[in-house]
């Protein structure tokens, strides 16, 4: 296997661009666009069936004809023209998949029922300045890997007709499930015979090499860790671009992949180093696929017998991702009281060497927020990681994601009754203007969050109503036994747990905000509310001397303040305890999710100026993280204070992002100074970590020179 093996570094740049090279370009847009074109046209040849059976059909089609891509120097090269590089940007690429086009007119069908009349002009006002991602969330599915690696596609889809038998005789929506489920499956079949045909007339050894495995993964489980990573690949692909249902995470790979690298080691049909470069091909792909918001894959954690997962596989994939050393895929580490130091500051060590896209994820508080919420102790011990940082209940639970809330911005409807400064909509409830102390100011603030939060809630409750008629999660329905026992939909409420979050951003701009205003309209009375939303209007223009003053000020969030810490824990609190486990329309319930990810800018952006110094148009707070520069106390006061927080409440996700100076973690010494922040952070009762290490030297050298930082 020399001419397969030990060629990546000679090709990294190579197939770095490949699928932008093939997909990013007029040429390639036009026959896409012609392609789409036909299957919406084959889509209204079928008929008035079932939207399920439909797509399956037009998933089929897609398979059978669509032009393939292959590439001789990837051992994962292989694709369809199934959708198109629309836009490049930079969290990845925004794709329009085919299929794509057929679900936004089959909701653009039952718009007047998905948006109520009473509903539109709250929806209208709401968007983008108050509510980022308001929208029908397709994007955090989790398939079964564990069923998809034991019994291959053959034994999924030998499964649904056991599974159809059962129900027999099936009632008409019954019917239309299993014949999607059916169609898929059978399609996916005919597209590795396909794929076979296609590489049996090239002779490269990477595409000899690849058919000799699908050959075997065509009709059985996998039976190496190449064919295991080859059908995962696959999978993730039909699914994320073919089908149209988001795959957001590639699993526990240590745990995944162990089986079949035990017994590669052990029979000799593969050395460690070209496993290693196994890895490293197959988590170039989604880098090569510029996957928006990253791919997510994660390490470690804890198994069911309360044991630490991490093992010798887990190192050796350490080494794979510290050798790409790209932004895309995104690692998430789950770190726990039984996990080795030695794994932990292994992780810390490719985090200093340049490679920011890892989480680590707080592995205790994860299992005991999520008993918290009734879920079972074997549950919650196996949880997985999906989508940016999310806890999700393995193999049961499929969660939306489909409002985004601007906290800023509700403080701003406290302030003016309820009117949006940047539009002058009414948008918040009417709280009245004038509050004699503080304590009715925070009163009124939580009377508009309730408010926010009920008339968020309806609107999603009535979209998800409609989710399998909208996109028909076929693909991913067929790996969950969930969803095959009851014969409904996976990803619409056909799982033991159908969760939806509703996720709040700015946490740090609120705090500052509230301190402001109780410190210098009611406790100092330096300005009444009135007189500071009028200064907020003018942008601080006149008040200068005030902006100073505040920013100076020390009662700030993460600096150590006890007025701040108060604050915060009292208003995550009292947000956990009117989110956590209301139900939702899908037979289950609500969770809360407490981050921002990138959207701190964008709400930023469109947002006037706020109480606590910030200018318009300036990012608001990201994710856990102070506003900028106003933590001044250094790193344990600043974790000391996130860490009032309780984050068992949190049993979705809420990222502390931290920024290191390189000359703080360098050398053996500031490694080990390195651990005892992430177990100072750990220990306290921290949520998730991301790390970045940088200088401003760095940062103004990457302006410069982008060629020089790609990773």
């Amino acid at each position: 296997m020399d001419t397969v093996f030990g060629t990546f570094d000679t090709l990294r740049e190579k197939l770095g661009m490949q699928y932008v090279d093939a997909f990013y370009n007029e040429d390639a847009h036009k026959r896409i666009d012609k392609f789409s074109d036909e299957v919406l046209c084959y889509a209204e040849s079928l008929g008035d069936i079932p939207h399920s059976v439909i797509k399956a059909s037009c998933f089929e089609y897609i398979l059978k004809n669509a032009p393939l891509y292959i590439n001789g120097d990837d051992i994962f090269g292989v694709c369809l023209e199934g959708q198109k590089f629309a836009k490049m940007v930079s969290w990845g690429c925004m794709l329009e998949k085919v299929i794509g086009r057929l679900n936004r007119k089959w909701q653009k069908e039952l718009k007047d029922v998905l948006n109520p009349h009473e509903d539109i002009e709250f929806i209208n006002n709401a968007g983008n300045y108050l509510i980022n991602e308001f929208y029908i969330d397709y994007n955090h599915s989790t398939p079964c890997w564990e069923d998809i690696f034991a019994l291959g596609i053959k034994g999924i889809y030998g499964r649904i007709l056991v599974y159809k038998e059962r129900h027999s005789p099936l009632n008409e929506e019954q019917q239309a499930y299993f014949d999607a489920l059916e169609i898929t499956y059978r399609a996916i079949s005919g597209f590795f015979e396909r794929l076979i045909d296609a590489l049996e007339y090239r002779n490269e050894p990477k595409l000899e090499f690849m058919r000799k495995a699908l050959i075997n993964i065509s009709h059985n489980p996998p039976s190496n860790t190449y064919e295991a990573l080859l059908l995962g690949w696959l999978y993730w692909y039909l699914q994320e671009n073919i089908d149209a249902l988001r795959c957001r995470t590639m699993g526990g790979l240590d745990e995944l992949y162990l089986k079949f690298y035990t017994n590669d080691i052990k029979s000799g049909t593969f050395t460690k180093e070209e496993i290693k470069e196994m890895f490293i091909y197959f988590m170039n792909e989604f880098y090569s696929f510029r996957v928006g918001q990253q791919q997510p894959m994660y390490l470690g954690g804890t198994d069911m017998d309360g044991k630490c997962i991490v093992n010798e596989l887990s190192y050796l994939i350490l080494d794979a991702y510290d050798t790409l050393s790209r932004p895309d895929p995104k690692l998430q580490i789950k770190v726990g009281k039984n996990t080795p130091k030695e794994f932990s500051k292994r992780v810390l060590e490719i985090i200093r060497n340049g490679n920011s896209s890892i989480s680590i994820i707080n592995d205790d508080n994860a299992i005991t927020s999520l008993k918290k919420i009734g879920v079972s102790d074997k549950e919650a011990t196996t949880y997985l990681m999906s989508g940016c940082w999310d806890y999700t209940v393995k193999n049961h639970e499929v969660k939306t994601i489909p409002a985004r809330v601007s906290l800023p911005r509700i403080l701003e409807y406290t302030m003016t009754n309820g009117v949006c400064l940047a539009t002058g909509k009414k948008v918040g409830c009417e709280t009245g203007y004038d509050f004699e102390t503080f304590d009715e100011f925070y009163s009124a603030f939580k009377s508009q969050v309730m408010y926010i939060w009920k008339r968020t809630k309806k609107i999603v409750e009535n979209w998800e109503l409609y989710l399998k008629d909208i996109n028909p999660s076929n693909m991913f329905s067929a790996t969950m036994t969930d969803s095959l026992e009851c014969a409904q939909d996976g990803y619409a409420n056909g799982m033991k747990y159908n969760t939806t979050v509703f996720t709040l951003a700015g946490l740090g701009t609120l705090v500052d905000s509230l301190c402001v205003i109780k410190k210098y309209v009611y406790d100092k009375k330096v300005v009444s509310l009135n007189e500071f939303v009028n200064i907020l209007k003018l942008n601080w223009r006149g008040y200068e001397d005030l902006r100073r003053c505040i920013i100076k000020d020390n009662d700030k969030y993460g600096n150590g303040s006890k007025m701040a810490d108060e604050i915060t824990f009292d208003i995550t609190s009292y947000l956990s305890y009117i989110i956590n486990k209301v139900p939702n329309s899908r037979g289950s319930y609500w969770k809360i999710g407490l981050l921002s990810i990138d959207k701190n800018i964008r709400f930023g952006e469109l947002m006037d100026a706020t109480p606590d110094g910030r200018l318009k148009g300036e990012p608001l707070s990201k994710n856990l993280s102070p506003s900028v520069g106003m933590d001044r106390s250094g790193i344990t006061t600043l974790i000391n204070s996130v860490c009032n927080i309780d984050f068992t409440l949190f049993p979705h996700a809420g990222i502390f992002d931290l920024i290191l100076h390189p000359s703080a973690v360098a050398g053996s010494d500031g490694l080990e100074a390195f651990y005892g922040i992430l177990k100072t952070y750990f220990d306290g009762g921290g949520h998730s970590i991301q790390f970045n290490v940088f200088s401003s030297e760095t940062l103004k050298d990457a302006q410069k020179n982008p060629d020089k930082y790609k990773n």
